[in-house]
């Protein structure tokens, strides 16, 4: 188990350890009514409007349930310990950043009832990075069957929305920005990055003529 544990990336772990703290951390102080730390974390698009603005940042650390912390922990161990190694730790961090307020935008802004929490929009945007990279690559789907990222993607966003149904659909379709965000990022930076290689080539070639 411990050498399971140190195979994680740190980033991955910091995150992990993030929701994990702030999950049990909720229902002690909820359970000994010392305070609703939901109240002050989750996303409430009325708070947001009247200020608490950090919740944008933070609803994800607190998951709607112990089925839905389960789900997207797992979710979050498959898929973001090869993009951390792949980019790096910080950039991980702000993708994941960018996933959850990109939803959370879309929560405060489409009027909906109720909160948000989790970090399902952040699981939806780690899919989108694994579609871009690794679209054709071949997976085994839970360690059986042989797919395509793409269909994996596909078939684990059926599978939520499908879980959803009962009791979050309208939070689970919201969560969908956080891929568009991710969708948005990924393909500024990618063209941003292919600019900056085509500004330095350019350059060299500028270089060679004067010398």
């Amino acid at each position: 188990m411990k050498k399971f544990f140190m195979s994680i990336p740190t980033g991955v772990r910091l995150i992990l350890a993030a929701t994990t703290v702030c999950y049990i951390t909720a229902l002690l102080l909820g359970h000994y009514r010392v305070c609703d730390l939901y109240a002050w974390l989750a996303l409430s698009p009325p708070d947001v409007w009247h200020g608490h603005v950090w919740q944008l940042l933070t609803y994800w650390m607190l998951p709607g349930g112990w089925l839905p912390y389960v789900l997207n922990v797992t979710f979050f161990l498959m898929m973001a310990p090869i993009l951390e190694k792949e980019w790096s730790r910080r950039e991980l961090w702000l993708f994941c950043l960018v996933n959850a307020v990109g939803a959370g935008l879309a929560k405060t802004l489409i009027p909906t009832a109720g909160g948000m929490a989790g970090m399902l929009a952040i699981n939806y945007g780690l899919l989108v990075a694994w579609i871009k990279m690794f679209r054709y690559e071949k997976v085994l789907f839970l360690g059986r069957w042989p797919a395509s990222v793409w269909t994996m993607a596909v078939v684990v966003v059926i599978i939520s929305l499908l879980l959803s149904y009962p009791c979050g659909l309208i939070n689970a379709l919201l969560s969908l920005f956080g891929a568009v965000s991710a969708w948005i990022y990924l393909t500024t930076r990618w063209k941003k990055n292919m600019s900056g290689r085509a500004s330095a080539h350019a350059s060299e070639r500028i270089n060679r003529l004067e010398f």
